[in-house]
């Protein structure tokens, strides 16, 4: 085993270092140790993963993230939504305190009342990005920040919400008593 890792000495292991101890096996090359960081969204674990002290843009891992039982879990894809960070439709669901969600919704019900049949995600994305920026914050204190996600998601958020409003109105029609 290398010298730069000794598991009593660190808890704490660069992307080199991982490779040189070959924690993801042995035919593992660093770039391949840093694609499985990056497609597991090892980098933005809120407490397992660190920006290196004095190495510029250098992440940190804790060595739990490359034990067997947690690398077992991800090839099953167990256990990995627990901390796996807020995207797309979420983020658009719960950014500035419901208020993103609210201005969208308002604007494919005014695009609806004046009889458009569909809503274009592009025009109300760039409305969202002039109102909000580019980057939404995600908590009520503005320290969790996530960039406006990207004109497809747009277009999948709103597919979903014309088809509640659908059903909701289907319902309000069936069952007009029933709230």
């Amino acid at each position: 085993m290398p010298t730069s890792y000794n598991p009593h000495q660190t808890e704490w292991l660069t992307a080199r270092q991982v490779h040189e101890a070959q924690l993801l096996g042995m035919s593992r090359s660093y770039q391949a140790v840093r694609l499985y960081i990056q497609r597991h969204w090892l980098s933005a674990h809120p407490t397992l993963c660190r920006k290196a002290a004095g190495k510029g843009t250098t992440m940190e891992y804790h060595v739990s993230l490359f034990s067997q039982d947690a690398i077992a879990r991800r090839k099953k894809r167990r256990g990995w939504r627990d901390w796996q960070p807020v995207r797309g439709m979420q983020i658009l669901e719960i950014a500035e305190n419901g208020e993103l969600h609210r201005e969208i919704t308002l604007m494919i019900r005014i695009e609806h009342s004046l009889t458009f049949p569909t809503s274009k995600a592009a025009p109300i994305r760039a409305v969202c990005i002039a109102k909000f920026g580019k980057a939404v914050s995600l908590n009520a204190e503005g320290t969790q920040t996530a960039p406006m996600p990207s004109v497809r998601v747009f277009a999948a958020y709103i597919r979903w919400i014309l088809q509640k409003q659908q059903t909701t109105l289907w319902l309000e029609k069936r069952w007009p008593h029933v709230r």
